[in-house]
């Protein structure tokens, strides 16, 4: 996304803030200014958020500005370009950046769920976990829409699977694999409370048995928690591995359910609400070049979290790669030969912990996204928005615009001009 999605990102901001640097104005006044859709201002879109079922009054990017100017105490650290110097003698920069949310179009994934004799489910999928808890993400679906605990429910990844989801990537993994998930579990606990109402015909291994709920009809039941209860009288209770043991014979299982969601074209119009924030701190020292970012500040409107420790973890790796793009990570060639000078892990500086101070998240539900329960994408978007997040804090520091990537001291030194 440094590559890709970065240079999206990067012409907007560095306008947005040298037109805001022009007219004296605080670059997250202007991002409110200019916030739109479609060339029509947000505040006038509040009738298309209500046909597309949002909440109309419900303004992304200034809950986003509200939130981070807080966290990064932007009322008393910001200030005119070049007017602070530290103690220490370096510089004090604070600088913004912003962009929309992305992504939210559906996609094609094919999802089988399948309950167990002893009560719990397992996801039918062929997947590849990249290590962002896309599993855990899909087995809390499954289990909040089944009413299954957590504990209950397992995805086997087998090959021998024939089923698919999209694969995790391009911020479109929830998005594109929730809809299937979600279908499939709906589809299932309505089996679940069919049979929960009518008798077991036994088998080869089991005698029939009366209904666990008589007299009752699916609807008048519900599932948490793995309990199946009657909604009129939740004290009547039984666990949900009670009914499945009682028409699980042998290799018969009935309680299988798979979805396979029709595709979403790009004809289906999506107007995009959501807006994701930045907020970086810096310390320029004047001798050296040297940018230090002292801290960093990072919210989200993610539409709906179902993970909020995988969104943080989204947010904090992105930003990590995307200030490194910023401010150090660059390749070397001799101008020469062309041989590549930096191509191994000690020449080629990415940031470490100690590279980079305190890294602020902040999440926003807004509900503005199209997948299921309003979510929308997060993969990528620290990573891209974060390529140039360095460039409007130099500025603030020292009065000079840096838009030369990365940001590296001899670049500094030299719009000082002491290079």
């Amino acid at each position: 996304c440094a590559k890709d999605g970065g240079p999206a990102c990067a012409p907007p901001n560095l306008v947005f803030n040298q037109v805001a640097a022009a007219m004296g104005m605080a670059p997250t006044e202007i991002a409110l200014i200019n916030d739109g859709c479609e060339g029509i201002p947000m505040a006038e879109m509040r009738k298309i958020k209500a046909e597309h079922g949002f909440n109309p009054d419900f303004d992304s990017l200034r809950e986003c500005i509200e939130i981070g100017k807080k966290a990064i105490d932007w009322d008393r650290k910001w200030h005119p370009p070049g007017t602070k110097i530290l103690p220490n003698g370096n510089y004090h920069g604070i600088g913004f950046i912003w962009t929309i949310a992305w992504r939210h179009q559906p996609g094609p994934s094919m999802v089988g769920v399948m309950m167990r004799p002893d009560g719990t489910a397992n996801i039918l999928a062929r997947t590849c976990d990249i290590g962002v808890s896309s599993t855990t993400a899909c087995i809390q679906i499954v289990a909040a829409e089944l009413g299954l605990k957590y504990e209950d429910v397992t995805w086997r990844h087998d090959k021998d699977v024939k089923f698919s989801v999209t694969e995790i990537s391009g911020s479109m993994g929830s998005v594109r694999t929730f809809p299937a998930m979600i279908r499939a579990a709906r589809n299932l606990k309505k089996i679940i409370l069919e049979h929960a109402v009518k008798p077991s015909p036994g088998g080869m291994m089991r005698k029939p048995e009366p209904a666990v709920f008589p007299g009752a009809r699916p609807e008048d039941l519900q599932i948490e928690d793995s309990m199946i209860f009657e909604i009129a009288n939740p004290a009547k209770k039984v666990r949900v591995a009670e009914v499945v043991r009682r028409f699980c014979d042998g290799t018969n299982l009935p309680f299988f359910a798979w979805d396979f969601p029709p595709y979403v074209g790009p004809e289906i119009r999506m107007r995009v609400f959501a807006r994701q924030c930045y907020f970086t701190e810096v310390e320029v020292d004047p001798e050296t070049g040297l940018v230090q970012v002292t801290k960093h500040v990072v919210v989200n409107d993610v539409g709906k979290a179902i993970n909020p420790d995988a969104v943080n973890g989204q947010q904090y790796g992105g930003s990590y790669m995307g200030i490194g793009r910023s401010n150090m990570e660059a390749i070397y060639y001799d101008p020469q030969t062309g041989v590549k000078l930096n191509d191994n892990h000690v020449g080629y500086e990415i940031p470490t912990m100690n590279d980079i101070g305190p890294i602020d998240c902040h999440i926003v539900e807004s509900g503005f996204g199209y997948g299921p329960y309003g979510i929308y994408g997060i993969g990528e978007s620290a990573t891209a928005c974060t390529t140039t997040v360095t460039a409007p804090a130099i500025y603030n520091a020292i009065g000079k615009w840096v838009t030369d990537f990365p940001t590296t001291p001899d670049k500094i030194l030299r719009a000082l001009g002491k290079i």
